[in-house]
């Protein structure tokens, strides 16, 4: 119905925020984009762009992603890598039911990316040591620019070049998992690879929390590091609103809840430049009180 449709209406973050447009597979190509309200739209501009991780949600995400590498890792050296002998367990569906292009695991691209979550769990909690120690009801610290791009590369990637590394291994694993679903919707899976798929299903929630870093940082990094001065880098961490006593392994988990690590677009302009870029038109039009007679 959308692909035939010549008018559709939606709500601004369908068009605004790439990460739905993709979701929802929404081609601005030879489109005019009509935008009402549109003071309203800013902060959802700014939004696009921008990301919040929790420190409590990403160490237990990392945890579980870690521990399912590692189980991977093991499986594959029980099998000697030989992947018929390692996939095709299935005697009911045989070694043809399925696609083996779609079924050969990326462990280069998940040992990478493990790699990459083991850095950035090391590096988030080291920058954010000193703020769990202060007293204070809330504590910020805020870079930008130069010692912003300074200690983002500290953590998940360490250059431009080594961004757009990651940016390819977690497109090769988003690949890989589309494959396995779509065997999955078959029927095809053999036993062993169903389990291995499924168990990756409990475990991939990191690699959302990652690419939604990377996508602000391809904001970021975007017009060769033009657009830094629009970027801030926020570490915030909140004193635990605590009604009773806690043990000290309480108060540090309290802790890692109520600490965030932000990267905040102040410029709404510049997720409106990528999509000025694909459609042929944005009208942009806002209602006003009329004058008094």
């Amino acid at each position: 119905m959308m692909e035939k449709a010549q008018i559709i209406f939606c709500p601004y973050n369908y068009i605004i925020d790439p990460a739905i447009r993709d979701a929802m597979s929404i081609q601005l190509s030879h489109t005019a984009i009509m935008i009402d309200e549109a003071h309203n739209v800013l902060d959802v501009a700014r939004d696009a762009a921008s990301c919040t991780i929790n420190l409590n949600e990403f160490l237990t995400q990392a945890t579980v992603f870690l521990d399912y590498v590692r189980y991977l890792t093991n499986e594959r050296k029980r099998f000697n890598r030989d992947d018929k002998a390692f996939l095709a367990d299935s005697p009911e569906l045989g070694v043809d039911s399925f696609s083996f292009s779609n079924a050969q695991i990326p462990m280069t691209a998940f040992t990478n990316i493990q790699a990459r979550i083991e850095r950035m769990r090391t590096w988030f909690l080291t920058t954010v040591s000193s703020l769990l120690g202060h007293r204070d009801d809330s504590f910020f610290r805020i870079e930008k620019k130069t010692r912003m791009i300074e200690l983002l590369e500290q953590g998940a990637f360490d250059s431009v070049e080594d961004f757009r590394k990651m940016l390819t291994h977690l497109e090769g694993i988003s690949t890989w998992e589309g494959g396995m679903m779509k065997e999955d919707a078959a029927n095809h899976l053999p036993r062993r690879l169903s389990h291995i798929y499924r168990k990756f299903l409990s475990a991939s929630k990191i690699l959302g929390i990652l690419g939604e870093f990377g996508r602000s940082c391809g904001f970021l990094y975007g017009e060769n590091l033009q657009n830094a001065s629009d970027f801030a880098l926020v570490f915030e961490t909140k004193k635990p609103q605590t009604r009773k006593r806690s043990g000290l392994q309480d108060l540090q988990l309290e802790k890692e809840k109520n600490t965030f690590l932000r990267l905040m677009c102040l410029n709404a302009a510049l997720v409106f430049n990528e999509i000025k870029k694909k459609c042929s038109s944005i009208i942009l039009t806002s209602g006003g009180r009329g004058r008094e007679m």
